[in-house]
């Protein structure tokens, strides 16, 4: 037989006894019994319900929403030694989401300035408190771009 043959031609023996198997009118051929049909279905159900709670919320663009969210409280970014000694000044640009608490969520750099300052950052940005987006009178989650400056006083 060439190589890409089923395997059940290979044995004739076997492919044989299948046929047969099908062909025999003496077999049972029932459905699943009712405990097996129950099991079936609340598998299914359990595995939706967990589908449904790993679903993440929609994340809205602040034009969608009826009030955007605003900084409640902020802290100031520490400057790195290295970054104060080579007088590297300018913004860092983030973009992240802040969830229906006001609290800002996967943080991200989109426009690097040092790496020390990027961290320095979003340490900063983890701190801040917002008060969060409204859409249709509930709080939502909102993707926002920010930048925080570092200037050397």
């Amino acid at each position: 037989a060439p190589n890409g043959a089923v395997a059940m031609i290979r044995r004739p023996a076997a492919l044989e006894s299948r046929v047969a198997a099908i062909l025999d009118s003496s077999r049972g051929r029932s459905g699943a019994d009712f405990r097996a049909r129950i099991a079936v279905v609340l598998t299914a159900a359990g595995l939706l319900l967990l589908l449904i709670a790993c679903q993440k919320e929609r994340i809205y663009k602040v034009a969608q929403l009826q009030t955007p969210p605003k900084v409640v409280s902020k802290v100031e970014p520490a400057y790195t030694d290295d970054a104060r000694k080579a007088h590297i000044q300018g913004p860092v640009h983030l973009s992240l989401v802040i969830d229906s608490q006001g609290s800002p969520k996967d943080i991200r750099v989109t426009r690097s300035l040092d790496k020390g300052l990027d961290q320095e950052a979003i340490v900063a940005i983890e701190k801040w408190h917002f008060s969060p987006g409204i859409k249709d009178g509930k709080a939502v989650r909102v993707a926002a771009n920010i930048d925080v400056n570092f200037h050397l006083r």
